[in-house]
């Protein structure tokens, strides 16, 4: 969806993955968009380590869960936005944009 729009994505396959991928080139991701449910390292881990190297980058969570739930679990000054599943491209593209946005105006 984000490639079909113009974004310039990188995918991983699991979190230990995107944090190795971030760890390399964190600062040339705009915006993060980060699932829950991931092998090998949970969402939420992944999460973590990526605000650890990086506090401002803006993430967003796409998630099959309750929003009340997960932002029980983590705090939710960490994530820009939670992307309910399922979603429309319109919505994750609008959630992007916002997040990229907010980011910008910082």
């Amino acid at each position: 969806m984000l490639g079909r729009a113009g974004y310039e994505i990188e995918l991983a396959a699991d979190g230990l993955e995107a944090i190795r991928c971030f760890e390399e080139r964190g600062d040339t991701f705009a915006c993060v968009v980060l699932d829950l449910v991931m092998p090998r390292f949970s969402g939420e881990q992944t999460l973590l380590a990526l605000k650890r190297l990086r506090p401002e980058v803006p993430v967003l969570i796409s998630s099959g869960q309750a929003t009340e739930e997960l932002l029980a679990r983590i705090d939710p000054a960490t994530v820009a936005a939670v992307v309910d599943k399922p979603y429309t491209t319109g919505v994750l593209l609008h959630a992007v944009a916002d997040a990229i946005a907010a980011n910008n105006r910082q």
